[in-house]
């Protein structure tokens, strides 16, 4: 199976996994939250009064429906994105491969800040990977393209 193969299967992967996280935000929608961040707080033995309990307390206060379902709508919107490249970098589209370099560099800047101020190795691990793919989408942009795709900018004579 070709790189490109593996990249889409793993895009698809993470469209699946946000898709599925953002549709359980749905189950939040009516309930007050900061009365399940006390429940939460106190269950699992967090002082109120603690810097950190707050801050989730202050956080779950300003949550509404509203941004709960806004939450979900910018989900489901990058779960489509994932989906769409992961469909284009399977049939070798060249459009895939440039959303794949771009929505992989965005991240390399906030990777490697987290790598330099919370160093660990699975951090690490996931940076080389997402560098990894996108080098291999840049350098492989023009080789894959397909027959069709090329024919599509031939001008008919």
């Amino acid at each position: 199976m070709s790189g490109l193969r593996w990249i889409a299967i793993a895009e698809a992967l993470k469209g699946l996994f946000v898709l599925f996280g953002g549709l359980g935000l749905l189950e939040y929608l009516h309930l007050h939250l900061q009365h399940i961040g006390n429940i939460l707080t106190a269950n699992i033995g967090l002082n109120p009064e603690h810097h950190y309990s707050k801050a989730l307390l202050q956080i779950l206060w300003g949550v509404n429906n509203k941004t709960i379902l806004l939450l979900a709508v910018g989900i489901v919107v990058y779960s489509v994105l994932r989906f769409a490249e992961a469909y284009g970098l399977w049939y070798e589209r060249t459009w895939a491969r440039w959303l794949g370099i771009i929505s992989g560099g965005v991240y390399l800047p906030y990777e490697f800040y987290e790598l330099f101020h919370r160093f660990s190795w699975i951090k690490m691990g996931i940076t080389i990977v997402n560098i990894g793919v996108v080098i291999y989408l840049a350098m492989n942009r023009d080789r894959f393209s397909t027959k069709e795709e090329k024919n599509a900018y031939d001008i008919p004579k």
